[in-house]
C-alpha cells in the first residue's frame, strides 16, 4: 500500500497532469537569476508536485524586479526556470499580481487602487483609478500571461486575495466607487472578469488559469464568509482552480500564521468554500507534516495542499516522507524571522535551514565532503547543529554538554505552551546527531587541558550565555538595578522553572532591555500560569530588536494584551524595592510605580568566553558560534554554526 496514498496520488488541473497533490502556494523571495532558479529547482528534486512563482507584478506601475512579468526580458528566466524544475517533474506557475495600495509608491509612479483608501501598512493614500487606468492594467494582465507562456512555463494564477488590486475592489470596505466597478457585488467584480478575459485570450482555453481568493477577509465591513463564496462560485466557470487563503493587510499577521497559530488555521474559513465548488482546489496555513496533508486530501477537504514553511525548512520533505525518514525532517518552528521578515527587511532566508536561498552554492547533497576530527563544546541549539553540518559532510565529532540534557535555552522558552513548537527544533537536532553517529558526552565540562583539545582538527565553542540579575540595563550601564539581589528578582530562567522551583507570582513585572522574544516568552508563560503581568521596554514596545514585527510578533503582542497584559513602552527600571518597580521614562523626567510580586530581569545574558579565550592562550585552533559571540537568537545560532563548517 502506497505511504500517504491520497497526498501522494497523481492529480490533474486541465491537460496539467501533477505527479502528487503537495504544492507550493505563491510567496515572495527576492531572489533572482540563479539564485531563484535553484531556490525552485531544490524543491522540485524534494518531490514537489506544483510550485507558483510569489507574486509579479503586471504593470509599471507594480513592477517586481526579481520576476519582471511586466516585460519580455522575464521569457529567458522563464524558459532556463522551466526546464530545470521539468526534469524533476515538477509543474511551474506563476503568480500576476498587482499590489495597488500595498504596494510602496515610487517617485512619479502613481500609486492605484480601486478608492481613495489608506492602506495600514505602507500609510499612503492612493489613487483611485479612472476607466482608462483599469482597462491599462487589465490589458498588462493578458500581456503578462503571454510572456508566461512564452517563457514554457505551466499555468497562472491571479492574485484578487490579502488586499491587493483585484482584492481591493472585490472588498467593499475598500471598495467606494459609484460606477460600473463598484456598490454591487456583481460590478466589483466586473475587473477580475475582465482580467480572466484578457488572460484567457493571451493564453488559449488549454493553458491553466486559476484565482486566489480568501475565504474571510477578516476587516469590519469587508468580505465576509458569505461574499467570498458567492465570489467563488461566480468565478468557477471561468478558471481551472482556486486557491483559498485568509486574511489582507487589514488583519496582517492572519495571512503569515506563526508559531501561536494552530496548524492548519486557514481550513475553517477555505473547507465551506472549497467543498461548495467542483473545480480543482489548493489549500493552505500552517500545514507542516505530510500526514496533515494527507488527512486534508483524503478527508476531501481540498484536492491540492500548500506547503510553503515546511517547504523552505525542507525543501526534501516529500521525499524524505515518502521513503518513511520521517525523523529526518528539518521541522518549520514558525518564526517568520527568515521567510517574511527576512524578505521584508532584504534578505530572504530560513531560521532552521541556512541553505534556503542560497541553494546553489550550499545544498547537503552536493557539498564538498570533509574529513577531519571536530570537538564540540556545548549542546545547545548552536552546539547541536554545527555537530550536525559537521557529521553530514563526514567529519568525525564528539559533542561535550555540561547539562544532563541538550537542547540549551531552546528548551527553556519550549517549555512555554505558545512557543511549544521550538521544541521540534531541538528534539530533531537530537535524533540527527544520532543518526549521524555523533558521540555526545552529556554531563562534562570541559577545560582547556582536555586531551581531545589538542588532538582535534577543529574546536567549534558553542558554550552559550547566561543571564544574570547583577547585568546592567542598557541604559543604565554604570552599575546593576537597585534592588536586583531581592529574592524575588530573578532571570527569565529561573521565571520559567530553571534552577530553581518555578515561582507563582500574583503579579509579574517583566523588563525586557533586549527586545528579543525573551521577555515575550517569559510573559506568556507568566500569563498560562495564572498572574497579572506588565512588560516594560525600553523601546516603544516590546520586541523592539525582533526584525519586522508586523510579520513576526505583532500576534503575540495582540494575544499578550488579550490575555490582559500591560505593555509599557520608552520605560526603564530605576529602582526595585520589596513591593513595587519604580520605572523612569527615558528622558528620566517621569516615574511611576507598579507593584509585583515577582519582577524578571530580561537583560543582555553574560557570553561564556572562558573557554574560547583559554584556547586561544594555549594556541589550540577554534571558531566560537552561537551565543557566545555576543549576540542571541535562533537565527544566528542556526547560522553561526552553519559557517563554522562551511566558511573554510
Amino acid at each position: 500500500m502506497l505511504v500517504y496514498e491520497a497526498a501522494l496520488s497523481p492529480f490533474r488541473i486541465g491537460n496539467l497532469e501533477l505527479r502528487n497533490r503537495i504544492v507550493r502556494t505563491a510567496h515572495g523571495t527576492g531572489l533572482t537569476g540563479d539564485d531563484l532558479i535553484a531556490y525552485h529547482e531544490a524543491r522540485a528534486r524534494g518531490g514537489v508536485s506544483l510550485s507558483i512563482l510569489g507574486v509579479a507584478g503586471v504593470h509599471e506601475s507594480t513592477r517586481t524586479p526579481d520576476i519582471p512579468v511586466h516585460d519580455d526580458r522575464v521569457i529567458g528566466l522563464y524558459a532556463e526556470l522551466a526546464r530545470r524544475s521539468h526534469r524533476h517533474d515538477m509543474a511551474v506557475m506563476q503568480q500576476l499580481w498587482h499590489g495597488g495600495s500595498a504596494y510602496q509608491p515610487r517617485p512619479r509612479v502613481p500609486q492605484w487602487s480601486s478608492s481613495e483608501v489608506v492602506n495600514p501598512v505602507v500609510g499612503t493614500v492612493p489613487q483611485a483609478m479612472d476607466l482608462e487606468q483599469i482597462q491599462e492594467v487589465v490589458a498588462s494582465f493578458g500581456a503578462a500571461a503571454r510572456r508566461v507562456r512564452e517563457g514554457g512555463l505551466d499555468g497562472v494564477e491571479i492574485h484578487a486575495a490579502h488586499s491587493y488590486l483585484l482584492g481591493q475592489f472585490l472588498s467593499p470596505g475598500l471598495n467606494h466607487r459609484d460606477d460600473e466597478y463598484g456598490g454591487s457585488l456583481q460590478n466589483r467584480l466586473r475587473i477580475v472578469r475582465e482580467v480572466l478575459d484578457a488572460v484567457r485570450s493571451a493564453v488559449g482555453a488549454d493553458f491553466p488559469v486559476g484565482v486566489r481568493l480568501v475565504g474571510d477577509e477578516l476587516m469590519a465591513g469587508g468580505l465576509t464568509p458569505d461574499d467570498c463564496l458567492a465570489i467563488a462560485e461566480s468565478l468557477e466557470p471561468s478558471v481551472d482552480f482556486l486557491d483559498v487563503s485568509l486574511g489582507g493587510y487589514w488583519s496582517f499577521p492572519s495571512m503569515l500564521g506563526t508559531a501561536e497559530f494552530p496548524l492548519g488555521y486557514e481550513l475553517p474559513t477555505s473547507a465551506p468554500l472549497t467543498a461548495a465548488v467542483r473545480v480543482p482546489t489548493i489549500v493552505s496555513g500552517r500545514i507542516m507534516t505530510l500526514d496533515h496533508a494527507n488527512d486534508i486530501v483524503a478527508s476531501g477537504q481540498a484536492d491540492l495542499v500548500s506547503m510553503v514553511r515546511a517547504l523552505i525548512a525542507d525543501p526534501d520533505l516529500v521525499v524524505k516522507a515518502r521513503e518513511r525518514r520521517e525523523a529526518e525532517i528539518r521541522p518549520c518552528v514558525g518564526s517568520n524571522e527568515g521567510c517574511e521578515a527576512g524578505l521584508l527587511t532584504g534578505r530572504f532566508s530560513c531560521v532552521v535551514n541556512v541553505a534556503a536561498g542560497r541553494e546553489h552554492r550550499y545544498s547537503e547533497p552536493t557539498i564538498a565532503p570533509l574529513s577531519r576530527s571536530v570537538v564540540v563544546v556545548g549542546g545547545g541549539v548552536a552546539g547541536m547543529e554545527a555537530a550536525r553540518q559537521e557529521a553530514v559532510r563526514g567529519s568525525t565529532v564528539t559533542l561535550y554538554e555540561q547539562n544532563r540534557v541538550l537542547g540549551g535555552q531552546l528548551r527553556i522558552a519550549a517549555s512555554v505552551p505558545a512557543r511549544a513548537d521550538l521544541a521540534t527544533l531541538t528534539d530533531w537536532l537530537q535524533v540527527e546527531l544520532t543518526r549521524l553517529g555523533v558521540e555526545v558526552r552529556l554531563n562534562t565540562p570541559v577545560d582547556p587541558e582536555l586531551p581531545e583539545l589538542t588532538r582535534a582538527d577543529h574546536v567549534i565553542v558553542a558554550t552559550g550565555s547566561i543571564p544574570d540579575t547583577m547585568t546592567p540595563l542598557a541604559l543604565m550601564p554604570a552599575s546593576p538595578v537597585p534592588g536586583h539581589r531581592l529574592p524575588h528578582v530573578v532571570t527569565s530562567w529561573r521565571a520559567l522553572g530553571f534552577g530553581g522551583r518555578r515561582p507563582e507570582p500574583t503579579r509579574a513585572v517583566v523588563i525586557d532591555d533586549t527586545g528579543s522574544h525573551e521577555a515575550l516568552t517569559v510573559a506568556q508563560g507568566l500569563l498560562a500560569g495564572g498572574a497579572e503581568v506588565v512588560v516594560v521596554s525600553r523601546a516603544d514596545a516590546p520586541g523592539a530588536a525582533i526584525p519586522a514585527p508586523i510579520a513576526t510578533i505583532q500576534h503575540t503582542i495582540d494575544e499578550l494584551e488579550h490575555a490582559g497584559a500591560e505593555l509599557i513602552g520608552r520605560h526603564t527600571v530605576a529602582h526595585i524595592d520589596a513591593t513595587d518597580v519604580t520605572l523612569r521614562s527615558r528622558d528620566g523626567r517621569r516615574h511611576r510605580s507598579i507593584r509585583a510580586d515577582l519582577v524578571v530581569l530580561c537583560s543582555h545574558p553574560r557570553p561564556e568566553r572562558g573557554l574560547a579565550g583559554e584556547l586561544a592562550a594555549a594556541g589550540i585552533h577554534h571558531t566560537v558560534i552561537g551565543d557566545a559571540t555576543g549576540t542571541t537568537g535562533v537565527r544566528w545560532a542556526m547560522r553561526t554554526a552553519f559557517d563554522a563548517s562551511h566558511s573554510r
